[in-house]
Order: structure tokens, then C-alpha cells, then sequence
């Protein structure tokens, strides 16, 4: 564990606010101008960052305070001390694993933000984290690590359970190249057909996509008849990501579900079977 996660303690932050050195630098925010009252989420816009850190990092915070202090750092931008106080919170098996998934999720929203060095240093931690706690890992930290291109770390640490594993479609998916594709096809074949099986096969066909496989848009296609979807949003979503992947719209722009989606359903079908033979996916329209 790094040296700067071991001192990074309750009585250190109580020490800067004695000193007068709590202030916290942050990044311009966008989010400041947002309040909790307007929103409904535990924005931090007065820049008091450290009671919140406080709050996360230390094991005698009540579990559902230590969540929502975790929660406020998480979706109120980067700084160098909420990184480091989030990344605590994730590696601490005392917290839930819902606080730790979630304070790992908020090191992946800061991906943008946070500084080669420190990033590597974090990322070096979570996965410390995976190779003690394997098929135990909080989710949240599997995904963080997923979406740094750590997919191929988590399925070799996961052994024979990443294929069985909970998230093995997003950890399939996160391998590089064709990597996972015969698993993933696995994985749909064995997938009852089912309304209630609608977001995994979803899922299963989105993944084939990102990784050029045609296969991958006739799962989608078979989602977009209104019997077969749980609700029209469903269907609207399925939708919008073949479109970007297919390069057309059908006539259909709308923002959420809207009737005209089942005109645009049938030009879409119909476009894409007299095209799959000739249609390859690539990297230009693989792009998310």
C-alpha cells in the first residue's frame, strides 16, 4: 500500500484545518453552480472538501454517512485530496462494498482530471485490491479498473471465474481485439429468450459490437419489436446505439421514446437485411 494511503488519515486532514492549510485546490467545476436543493445530489459547491474526506476515510463514520460523504466527492469534481480520500475508501475493507464500488466510481469520473503519476499510483492500488479480494472485489472497483484498459488484468487475476463471474460480459467486453468473442456468443447462446433476459442479451450485443462483430447487430435487431421488449424505452435505447453503429437514423431523433420509433424499427430491419451481407464493422464506427 502507498505510503501516502497509510498517512492519509483522519488526524493528518484535522492537522491541515489547525494549520490553515485546509484549503483545497481545485480544478474550475462546472459543477459549483449547482445546489442540492436544485438538483437532489449532495453537490459540494463551498469548496469544503476536507470535513466531507474526513467524514469518508475514517472507519467510525456511521456506514450510511460514510456513503453519502462518498457520494458528494464522487460527483463534485476532481481534486488531488478527494482522489486520494476515495481511493482509501475503495482499498478499506472495513466500509461496504456499495461505498467502496462507489468510491471507486468516483476516481473513474476524475479519469480526465487526474495526473499521470497519481493515476498510475491509484490504479497500482485497486489492483491490489483485485489480486487479494478476486471474485470478492466490490464491482465498482472491477469497473474503474475495466475502464483504465485494465479488462485483461481482472480476467487473468479472476482465473476460470471470469467467464462465470457476474460482470464476465463487461470484462469480456473490456478485452482488447476479438479476446472474449467466442465467450460472449457462449454466453448469448445459453441466455434464455426471455423479456426478463432483455438487458443482458443487450448487453451481450452492444459487447460484440465494440469489438466488430456483426453477430453482435442481429442480437440488437431481434430487441427492437415491441413484443419483445420490457418498454419502449428499452426498445428507443437499443435503438440509438445501432444507429450510431449503423451510420443512419431512419428518420428517428428523438431524445427518449417516441412512436415514431416504430415506423424508423422497420426501416431499420429492412435496411439491415438487405445490407448485413456486405455491412463490417470497424473501428470508425466502433468508437463509443
Amino acid at each position: 500500500m502507498a505510503t501516502w494511503q497509510v498517512s492519509y488519515s483522519v488526524s493528518i486532514l484535522v492537522s491541515l484545518v489547525v494549520t490553515g492549510c485546509s484549503t483545497v485546490q481545485t480544478q474550475e467545476n462546472p459543477l459549483v453552480a449547482r445546489t442540492t436543493e436544485s438538483s437532489g445530489y449532495p453537490y459540494i459547491t463551498d469548496n469544503s472538501f476536507t470535513p466531507k474526506i474526513e467524514l469518508a476515510v475514517s472507519a467510525d463514520t456511521a456506514e450510511d454517512k460514510r456513503f453519502q460523504a462518498v457520494r458528494a466527492l464522487a460527483i463534485s469534481g476532481y481534486t488531488k485530496e478527494s482522489a486520494r480520500g476515495l481511493t482509501t475508501v475503495a482499498c478499506d475493507r472495513s466500509a461496504s462494498d456499495t461505498t467502496r464500488g462507489y468510491a471507486a466510481m468516483g476516481l473513474r469520473n476524475f479519469t480526465t482530471s487526474l495526473p499521470a503519476e497519481l493515476k498510475r499510483k491509484i490504479q497500482e492500488q485497486l489492483r491490489g485490491v483485485m489480486a487479494d479480494e478476486k471474485g470478492d472485489t466490490p464491482d465498482g472497483v472491477i469497473r474503474t479498473l475495466i475502464s483504465w484498459g485494465d479488462a485483461p488484468f481482472v480476467h487473468e487475476t479472476s482465473g476460470t471465474e471470469a467467464n462465470e463471474h457476474p460482470m464476465a460480459i463487461e470484462i469480456l467486453a473490456g478485452l482488447p481485439d476479438k479476446n472474449g468473442v467466442d465467450r460472449l456468443w457462449e454466453l448469448y447462446e445459453s441466455c434464455p429468450k426471455r423479456r426478463w433476459s432483455y438487458f443482458r442479451r443487450s448487453e451481450i450485443g452492444r459487447a460484440l459490437v465494440k469489438k466488430r462483430d456483426t453477430r453482435g447487430i442481429d442480437i440488437l435487431m431481434a430487441l427492437l419489436p415491441s413484443d419483445k421488449a420490457p418498454s419502449g424505452q428499452h426498445r428507443h435505447n437499443v435503438f440509438k446505439f445501432l444507429a450510431i453503429h449503423l451510420g443512419h437514423e431512419f428518420g428517428y431523433n428523438a431524445l427518449n421514446y417516441s412512436p415514431a420509433l416504430n415506423e424508423a424499427t422497420d426501416k431499420m430491419l429492412s435496411w439491415w437485411d438487405k445490407n448485413k451481407k456486405e455491412f463490417v464493422l470497424d473501428k470508425r464506427n466502433t468508437k463509443q
